[in-house]
Parts: structure tokens; C-alpha cells; sequence
């Protein structure tokens, strides 16, 4: 018989922490927790160390024969002078008779990859014939996939990888979301652990998105045309919203299980600056944060934020069927988003005819009914039954000032979940 007291619904509070998030103190102590953590999951969990260490350049497939250390100051090669700083890690992967090694350092919270410590250890892996570099902190890498920070490039036998702690996650996300990623059932609840302690606020890892500190100050400037003169705080801005769609993506990709990514021009795939500046002249131009995120099997997700009035829009365009009536066409789209169950309030519905420049549109509430509004044009003409939709495009729109905290922290939190709610 099973006592009463194990029915509790706060049970679940009680169960036991592989990675307790409680008295964690000071600058230092997060960081080495953080570390020693990924770490042990990396040596422990084969699939996800697998993972880490081929995205770093490494040997495929599951990473067994794997040693991982902390604290390095033992190493006898390190050159003797007076910079005590050191990698926070090794991670050493035997496969056949060879050896791949990395150094890897950390920093968690709002805390920076020193470039100059970047290129310290980058020659020291280099006269230490170590294969690779691993940075991970909260910085997210270059519209391009490159480090967040400039180091010496003519050091090309080492690869230099860097990872956010986001996108950590998502890995870790996607390991544990779908049952046969992970053979080992210890391995997964160790993994089901990390994961749970990334999302604790308590371990200090994650930093929370952020418009970065000129967020206001631009709005204030779209709201007054000045864009254009203070555009260094655009630019900041941009770099922020970029770096928060990166995020965006882990996350969205992690829940679908799919991989996830911001589009870039073919001609910026090498040139994050050039790819920030077009942006940023384009924010100045008009008004707005623009972004496009790609999704495997579906049209790309339009993302634009209005600088002036504040307010969030995404859209998506679906090819329409190619076969039957007009209205059993339109009806489609109807039942493919009933699908999706819980539809957002500010859904809007608009069709593209096989017709130049007939579009029709409607918001997805007022369609109960039936899909009449969405057989009427302009001057509620009737769209003639021989033209036929060519696309949907669905849009969702909303203020961010609904959702707007003390700085962009809550307004980013909400964009997040209204990407979430429209795409997954």
C-alpha cells in the first residue's frame, strides 16, 4: 500500500538534484560549478560529448574513451611567467591510436571571453599540439557561425570553437526530448540533470536576452527621426537583436527537433560586419529590426520589430494546394491551424490569388463561420471561383509594450514566447 504523503503534488520539489543550484556564492564559484558540470557530461553522457567534440572538429559518432579535467595549472609546458591565468579545462578523446585534445574555457552570466587569454591559450594549444580551442559563454557567435571575439588566425592548426551556453542547451534539449537519442537510462536522467540546472536562475549560467543598453534611447530616436544621427546605438542594438535570434532559434529548433537558423545572404556568409551594417542601414531606412528564420520542410518565418510604435510582426507564407475547388483550397489552411490547437488572438490570414495583385485577408477569429471575408477583394468584390489562392500568408502582430518590463529583459521573454506559440 502507498502511503498518502508520497501523493503530494509538491513531491516533485523534493526529488534529488544532481547539480544543486542552492548556496552558490561569489564571481568565481558559478563559473567552476558550470564547468565542472559540462565536464562531467561531456566524459559521461557519450551522445552529447559526441556532439560537443565533432562540432569542435573532432572525431564522429558517440565519444567514449573520453577524459575531461579541471583546474590545468598542472600542466609542466605552460611557459613560467606572471599571468596566473589558465584554460579552465581539457577535454581528450582517444579513438584508435590517436588522441584529440581541446583546451576549453568558461564564463558564465554577463561575463567575457578575453581575447587576449583567447590567444594566450590558442599558442599554448599550438606548442602543446592540442587540436582545439572551446570557448563558451554567453556571447553568441557571428551572424556567420565565427567566435564573438577577433583572435590570431594565423594559428590555423588548432580550431577555435565557441559555443553559448544557449546553444549548449538546445543540444542538451534535443538529447533528452526525444527517447532514442540517449541508450543509457542513467545516462539520460544525468543529462535531464544538466538540463535542469542550465534553466535554474539560481546556477547563474544563462544571462537573460537583453536590447543591450542603448534600447530605450533608439526607440526615443525612431519615435523622432534621429535614427540616422546616433547610429552607434543602432548598431549596438542590432547586435543584440541578432544575438537574441540565435538564441530564439536554439530554443524553437530544440522543441521541434529540427535545426533552426537565422538566414544570412550568400554574400554575408563570411562578412558579419558587412551582413550588421546592411542591417543597420536598413533599421535607419525604415524603422524597424527585420530577421528570417529558417525552418526545415517550410517557408522562412518573417520577424520584424517596429521601432516606432513597438510592436512585433511575424508572418509565413504557405504554398496553397494544387488540386480541387477554391473553397476546398482555402478551407485547408483553416483545418491545418486548427491543428495546431491553441490559436494566438491576433492570427490574420491573407491570400495571395493567381491574379495580379488580388490579395485578400482576414483575421483568423472573424472566419467561425465560414471563409466568406476571405473571398472578398477590394470593394467587397467576390473573388470569381475560376481564380485559385496561390499562397497563405499568416500573420500574427502585437504590442511590445504589453509585454514591456523595467528594461528589454521581459519584452525580449515575450517575443520568445510568441515566436514559440506561432511556429511550434
Amino acid at each position: 500500500m502507498e502511503l498518502s504523503v508520497f501523493n503530494n503534488s509538491k513531491l516533485s520539489d523534493h526529488e534529488v538534484r544532481l547539480f544543486p543550484s542552492i548556496y552558490i556564492r561569489g564571481e568565481k564559484e558559478p563559473e567552476m560549478r558550470a564547468t565542472a558540470a559540462l565536464l562531467a557530461m561531456v566524459r559521461a553522457v557519450s551522445e552529447f560529448g559526441g556532439i560537443i567534440i565533432k562540432q569542435t572538429g573532432g572525431p564522429g559518432g558517440k565519444a567514449k574513451n573520453v577524459e575531461c579535467l579541471t583546474e590545468v595549472s598542472f600542466l609542466p609546458d605552460f611557459p613560467e611567467d606572471n599571468d596566473p591565468a589558465r584554460p579552465d579545462g581539457i577535454i581528450r578523446r582517444k579513438y584508435g591510436k590517436k588522441i584529440w585534445t581541446a583546451f576549453v574555457e568558461v564564463k558564465v552570466g554577463k561575463s567575457e571571453i578575453d581575447k587576449m587569454q583567447v590567444n594566450k591559450y590558442l599558442k599554448w594549444a599550438n606548442s602543446l599540439d592540442f587540436d582545439a580551442l572551446i570557448t563558451i559563454s554567453n556571447q553568441i557567435t557571428r551572424p556567420n557561425g565565427d567566435p564573438p571575439y577577433n583572435y590570431n588566425r594565423r594559428i590555423k592548426k588548432v580550431k577555435v570553437k565557441h559555443f553559448s551556453w544557449e546553444k549548449i542547451h538546445s543540444i542538451v534539449q534535443n538529447l533528452c526530448g526525444i527517447e532514442q537519442n540517449i541508450e543509457d537510462l542513467d545516462q539520460k536522467w544525468m543529462l535531464e540533470q544538466f538540463d535542469k540546472y542550465l534553466a535554474d536562475d539560481n546556477s547563474r549560467i544563462i544571462a537573460p536576452p537583453s536590447f543591450g543598453k542603448h534600447w530605450h534611447s533608439v526607440l526615443k530616436n525612431a519615435k523622432q527621426g534621429t535614427l540616422r544621427t546616433h547610429k552607434n546605438q543602432i548598431q549596438d542594438v542590432i547586435q543584440y537583436w541578432f544575438a537574441f535570434l540565435r538564441v530564439a532559434s536554439f530554443k524553437i529548433g530544440a522543441k521541434m527537433g529540427q535545426d533552426v537558423r537565422i538566414r544570412i545572404p550568400r554574400k554575408y556568409k563570411t562578412d558579419s560586419t558587412g551582413f550588421i551594417n546592411e542591417s543597420c542601414n536598413k533599421a535607419i531606412d525604415t524603422g524597424y529590426l527585420i530577421g528570417e528564420l529558417i525552418f526545415p520542410g517550410m517557408k522562412d518565418i518573417k520577424i520584424s520589430v517596429n521601432l516606432r510604435s513597438t510592436t512585433l510582426h511575424l508572418s509565413h507564407e504557405v504554398l496553397a494546394p494544387q488540386d480541387g475547388r477554391r473553397d476546398r483550397r482555402v478551407r485547408w489552411i483553416i483545418r491545418e491551424l486548427k491543428k495546431q490547437g491553441k490559436i494566438p488572438k491576433s492570427i490574420r490570414i491573407k491570400i495571395d490569388w493567381k491574379q495580379r495583385g488580388l490579395i485578400t485577408c482576414e483575421d483568423y477569429e472573424n472566419l467561425t463561420e465560414g471563409i466568406n471575408p476571405l473571398l472578398r477583394g477590394e470593394g467587397n468584390m467576390q473573388v470569381s471561383k475560376d481564380v485559385m489562392p496561390k499562397y497563405f500568408i499568416i500573420e500574427y502582430e502585437k504590442p511590445l509594450t504589453a509585454i514591456r518590463g523595467k528594461g528589454s529583459i521581459e519584452e525580449l521573454r515575450g517575443v520568445q514566447k510568441d515566436l514559440e506559440d506561432f511556429t511550434v
